[in-house]
């Protein structure tokens, strides 16, 4: 009998596979995340970036649960937000989900 071999999930499956359900209002959301992403950093331009890229998602109808499941800096990055920008703002999101719970009622 072959021996059975499991393979880890390639990065498509694995989009599919890992949804998040962030609670609240879905801009709200984007914005909550985008304030967190700012905090992280101390320029003034990349905070503007992170601004860029929020305004972005939102402009075009995206929730986090949308950019997270798609994994698609190079939408942000076409757009003009920095490529370290739109990396840090598409692959956090799992993180910022499940470490904060935001308030939404400020």
């Amino acid at each position: 009998m072959p021996a059975i071999t499991q393979t880890s999930p390639s990065p498509l499956d694995r989009r599919h596979a890992d949804v998040l359900d962030i609670p609240g209002p879905r801009d709200d959301a984007v914005k909550h995340y985008t304030e967190w992403q700012q905090l992280k950093v101390t320029n003034e331009i990349l905070k503007a970036d992170f601004q860029k890229a929020c305004d972005l998602a939102l402009a075009n109808g995206l929730d986090l649960e949308q950019v997270y499941k798609d994994q698609e800096p190079d939408f942000f990055i076409k757009q003009g937000v920095k490529i370290g920008i739109a990396r840090r703002f598409v692959d956090d999101i799992g993180v910022w989900a499940t470490r904060h719970e935001p308030d939404f009622d400020e």
